[in-house]
């Protein structure tokens, strides 16, 4: 067991709090079926507790000693939520960063979108997603130890409360009582779930989100007529619905008001307090992973129904085997390289590319980033070979006449 655990352990040992117990006028404390101390409570059904709690006037006072452990305690907890929130950024930084990198100065940059890239840029995508959620986390339990830090020193010396005004010790240790009780034994965040949001944005994650989300719905413009992108397109969609959801719902993001109302819910359900124990052990609901199970069955199913359609599309479309001989070949070229070839508004391939073409007028298209589209036809004629060649130009240029010039030959 290392030292922080037996800290860990020595402190809720040790903690002196009393349970909220009702007044003397209300109704006895049996009715309550509120614990003895909540910091060590096991009673099977308690009651809702009240988001400020009463203590007993007469057992109010703290140790000093275990007041003391529990500050330095505070201490080596802020330094560890500190150091991990910064690692979730930085990883999520370095990810990033490879994946934009590699898109934007890589020997294939010119050529993107393409679905090779748009693999990479949903994966990152995806991860910084995840490490988003994670530092959230983080930064609650930062805002948590801060806060009871804040607590013990004004309890000690500063004796003014959240509006900057002078209170009594009596207030001052009930206030400190509260937090304790609060954030250290019920485990609710200091923060609502709009400030974690909006603050960890804040922090730099708004950047790692907008560089993976342009250059994705840049591919997905582009190319959505893949098959793969549209299935990767839904799973980007389902594992951002459940980090979000996860977000909403688990009870480790609460604050003050969402622990009250879970409690009243379960207690209507007739299941008593939600529990939660100080330092919670890390644990992953089962509809987490069953969600990302279904989201990535679905993705794969989108990838084969597009497929299968593409496959039964081209067999409808392609001659018999006795027809064969009158397809013909064509050349497919453009400067510069690695534009998108589309042939009667399907995605057939990157320039320069060699394609049969039944025999028939097609239109083309002809698109890269950065540059005007090309827009054209060609007659096929089978049985021979043709070339399609175009020159691009850059989207700010303003050209009369068509956006490239094209030739055929038979």
């Amino acid at each position: 067991m290392t030292e922080n655990q037996n800290t860990n352990l020595r402190l809720r040992e040790e903690i002196p709090l009393d349970s909220p117990v009702v007044a003397s006028d209300a109704r006895p404390q049996e009715e309550d079926n509120l614990p003895a101390n909540p910091a060590i409570a096991n009673s099977e059904e308690p009651r809702v507790a009240s988001a400020a709690p009463h203590f007993d006037n007469e057992k109010l006072d703290l140790d000093d000693d275990w007041l003391a452990n529990f500050y330095r305690e505070c201490g080596r907890e802020v330094t560890l939520a500190y150091t991990t929130l910064n690692q979730m950024k930085n990883w999520a930084m370095t990810v990033t960063a490879a994946a934009i990198t590699g898109i934007a100065f890589g020997a294939a940059g010119t050529k993107y979108p393409n679905e090779q890239m748009f693999v990479g840029v949903v994966v990152v995508y995806v991860f910084v997603l995840r490490f988003f959620v994670r530092a959230m986390i983080c930064y609650v339990n930062l805002t948590r130890w801060n806060k009871l830090q804040e607590s013990c020193i004004n309890y000690k010396l500063l004796r003014r409360n959240n509006d900057g005004c002078i209170q009594s010790d009596q207030a001052s240790l009930l206030q400190l009582r509260t937090d304790i009780y609060h954030y250290y034994q019920r485990w609710t965040s200091p923060l609502t779930r709009k400030t974690q949001l909006i603050s960890n944005l804040k922090l730099g994650f708004a950047l790692l989100f907008i560089l993976p989300l342009f250059f994705g719905f840049c591919a997905i413009w582009t190319l959505w007529s893949s098959p793969l992108v549209q299935a990767l397109t839904v799973f980007a969609l389902g594992g951002t619905a459940i980090e979000f959801g996860d977000f909403a719902t688990n009870i480790i993001f609460d604050d003050m008001n969402a622990r009250t109302k879970r409690d009243e819910k379960h207690k209507k359900s007739k299941k008593g307090r939600d529990q939660r124990d100080a330092f919670p052990i890390p644990s992953t609901r089962s509809y987490y992973m069953s969600a990302w199970c279904v989201v990535l069955f679905l993705s794969l199913g989108v990838a084969l129904i597009q497929t299968r359609r593409s496959h039964v599309y081209e067999k409808a479309h392609s001659p018999g085997e006795s027809s064969q001989a009158t397809q013909a070949i064509v050349h497919f070229s453009s400067s510069p390289t690695g534009a998108n070839i589309a042939v009667d508004d399907r995605h057939v391939g990157f320039t320069p590319a060699t394609l049969p073409l039944l025999p028939g007028t097609r239109h083309i298209l002809i698109s890269l980033a950065g540059y005007m589209d090309d827009l054209g036809q060609i007659t096929v004629i089978g049985g021979g070979e043709q070339t399609y060649s175009t020159v691009l130009h850059p989207a700010l240029e303003n050209k009369e006449g068509p956006a490239g010039t094209k030739k055929g030959k038979h």
